[in-house]
């Protein structure tokens, strides 16, 4: 009597019904669709019935992030859409997962009209394109003018803060460096820079005489990038810094500020990593070609006596930080 017994409890179980069910639209290379739905069933529980569906979107612009589009269904029945931004397609997914656990677990708990599980209703539908990032270029078939009027949006450029220090060697007697703010402006791969330097006093003595440096300078030029590899960017660089120099004798009677202005033509190399949307750290190292070489003398009784002569070449380490503004 066992045996049967046991066999009409089995077949008196209800059917499996299925609970959570997402439609993924995914590009290749991206995780795996069933171990992403797991990932959600394992999150969700049992006693909740959710559908939904998710697009990814690799970028079309080099240094854009991944984008994924989620639309879900509320308790109303009314769908949702969110979409979530990350470096690369593992992390959007994951993203995405993350913001489909919190819809689901926000739904009330599911049953039939019996008792039962609840039928799933079908998924939203999947948008045929996800939408573009605030900042992001707009395709080409857009028309070039934009929306109000004014240039297309990527002739627009995306500007950002910078926050700089840079070493400098081959300008003042001894290595120095300085501090600055700057303003970059992208233009696709295209970047134009400026920033302002304050230089620390400098003293370049031998004995009692000497002389004191009092420096601020200026420097713009432009870089093009290469094709990022994940979120480091690449690329040369070249442009021109003209410094503004006050020199002041020491251990002298009667000491004359000599005012000079070196200019300097560089190139180089730029460096820079995406930490998020919107900070990015860069650096950059230039040699430079001082165009305009002052010697600087100091008078004396005696006779005249040079403290420092610019030399024909320079060089420039630059460390920093950017910030976005959309």
């Amino acid at each position: 009597m066992t045996v049967p017994l046991l066999v009409s409890l089995l077949v008196a179980q209800p059917p499996a019904v299925e609970r959570v069910r997402v439609d993924w639209l995914l590009p290749e290379g991206c995780p795996d669709q069933a171990a992403l739905t797991t990932m959600m069933r394992e999150a969700i529980g049992q006693d909740r019935a959710f559908t939904a569906s998710v697009r990814v979107d690799e970028p079309q612009t080099p240094g854009r992030p991944w984008r994924a589009v989620v639309t879900t269904r509320g308790p109303d029945g009314a769908a949702r859409l969110r979409a979530v931004d990350a470096p690369d397609c593992a992390r959007v997914t994951e993203a995405a997962v993350l913001v489909l656990t919190l819809a689901a677990t926000a739904m009330p708990e599911a049953h039939g009209d019996e008792g039962g599980p609840a039928v799933l209703p079908p998924p939203p539908p999947v948008p045929d394109q996800a939408p573009p990032a605030p900042d992001e270029p707009p395709p080409a078939s857009e028309p070039e003018a934009g929306a109000d009027g004014g240039p297309a949006r990527w002739l627009r450029p995306n500007l950002r803060v910078q926050l700089l220090g840079v070493g400098t060697l081959g300008v003042l007697p001894t290595p120095g460096g300085s501090v600055g703010v700057g303003l970059a402006f992208a233009f696709g791969r295209l970047r134009v820079e400026a920033a302002l330097l304050f230089w620390p006093e400098t003293r370049a003595a031998d004995g009692r005489r000497g002389a004191r440096f009092d420096v601020t300078s200026a420097r713009v030029r432009g870089c093009w990038l290469f094709e990022p590899a994940d979120a480091w960017f690449l690329g040369p660089c070249g442009g021109a810094e003209v410094a503004f120099v006050r020199a002041t004798g020491l251990g002298v009677t009667a000491p004359t500020p000599i005012e000079t202005t070196p200019v300097t033509v560089q190139g180089g190399l730029t460096a820079a990593r995406a930490l998020s949307p919107l900070f990015r750290v860069f650096g950059g190292l230039d040699l430079g070609f001082n165009v305009v070489q002052p010697q600087y003398v100091l008078g004396t009784p005696t006779g005249a006596v040079a403290v420092h002569r610019t030399g024909l070449l320079s060089g420039r380490l630059t460390l920093g930080l950017e910030v976005y503004l959309p």
